[in-house]
């Protein structure tokens, strides 16, 4: 191949120029990774797809963050504990969408409700304080009100699927 090189005619350069230009660009667009994303970044990743929903690593991070301002997960210890975090994600997720299956809802009501118990600075007297509040208070954890409302259905979906699990369980007297 080297000896089409050192010939003069022109057309021959041009030719296994172009012929090595395309292989490199083939090698370029093939062998990159997220070479051709559309500008996707690293928090779009997903990290598990459970039915239709999907956990990214913004997810992943939010979580890994709250656990380590609560203090209640050494910074050492993250390594160990990353996968028990993603796992729980996952089963919660998972919970959720089988409860979906069966027929279980949330209404808007109960959402309320359970807001109003969770966070009941919102709801000084029993009045809501109003949708700019909320959402600052939500911005401070940098979460919408829209992802916070569907991870908080999801919460009750898990309890209620947790629920229906432990009432159809019977112990004995024998096995206490």
């Amino acid at each position: 191949m080297l000896d089409l090189f050192r010939r003069r005619d022109q057309a021959v350069r041009i030719l296994l120029g172009a012929v090595v230009v395309v292989m490199g660009f083939s090698m370029l667009t093939y062998l990159i990774p997220n070479y051709n994303s559309g500008g996707s970044s690293a928090n779009d990743q997903v990290v598990a797809q459970i039915g239709g929903d999907t956990i990214t690593l913004l997810e992943v991070q939010r979580m890994v963050q709250n656990t380590m301002r609560g203090r209640q997960l050494p910074a050492e210890l993250l390594p160990t504990y990353l996968p028990t975090i993603v796992d729980n994600m996952v089963t919660d997720r998972a919970l959720a969408y089988q409860a979906e299956k069966l027929g279980f809802e949330v209404t808007d009501d109960q959402l309320r409700l359970a807001i109003q118990r969770m966070i009941p600075s919102l709801f000084p007297e029993g009045r809501f304080v109003g949708k700019e509040s909320y959402a600052a208070m939500l911005g401070q954890q940098s979460i919408s009100i829209a992802e916070f409302e569907a991870d908080m259905k999801r919460q009750l979906l898990v309890t209620r699927m947790r629920n229906v699990a432990l009432e159809g369980t019977l112990v004995t007297p024998l096995e206490i």
